[in-house]
């Protein structure tokens, strides 16, 4: 964790696990999903293997996260308490130390995205996230990704880690069922 551990040391630790599962599974067995940052450190993940050539994973869950960590999304403003610290631009500091944020393997967002695995996005209405997700979802269907959003009524920030609720029951199944479309199957990553 930031800041004895700043970038990219989260992402090393990442590409090491993920290179020994692909060992075992190939590309096509591993579906890699991440929730908030753990949705970011995905796709810095992804951003880094397809910068060296490596294989990608055959899906993506991208659950209320960002791609870019140099801009704030319009639902920060609406959903983040005015006194809340992580709403000021120093953010991101502790964990990005020097490293620029509009470097494309830290905001992945600003890298070439047209290999990116399918990918399923989801969020809530007042998920102070709501915009980061979807606008990375827009910019992998620009770059001809199969990309899905699934925004949930009145739910707010990874609402899916209240189990006593509906909709997180409901969003499971959508992250299932995504991952069951796309995991195991060839490389073509047809829809």
């Amino acid at each position: 964790m930031a800041p004895e551990f700043r970038f990219p040391a989260a992402i090393d630790d990442s590409e090491k696990v993920y290179r020994a599962l692909l060992e075992e599974a190939g590309p096509g067995g591993i579906g890699l999903y991440g929730t908030s940052s753990g949705a970011t450190l995905c796709v810095q993940l992804i951003a880094r293997l397809q910068e060296r050539n490596c294989a990608l994973p055959s899906a993506l869950g991208f659950f209320s996260g960002t791609a870019d960590l140099g801009k704030a999304g319009d639902t920060e403003l609406f959903f983040r308490s005015e006194k809340d610290a992580s709403r000021r631009s120093e953010l991101y500091a502790p964990y990005l130390g020097d490293h620029d944020p509009a470097d494309p393997a830290v905001s992945p967002i600003l890298a070439p995205l047209g290999s990116f695995p399918p990918t399923l996005c989801i969020a809530g209405t007042r998920d102070f996230m709501l915009s980061q997700t979807a606008i990375f979802h827009r910019a992998l269907l620009r770059a001809g990704v199969h990309a899905e959003l699934v925004v949930f009524e009145a739910m707010l920030h990874a609402h899916w880690i209240y189990q006593d609720i509906p909709e997180s029951d409901e969003a499971f199944d959508h992250m299932a069922s995504f991952f069951k479309r796309f995991v195991g199957r060839s490389a073509t990553h047809d829809a």
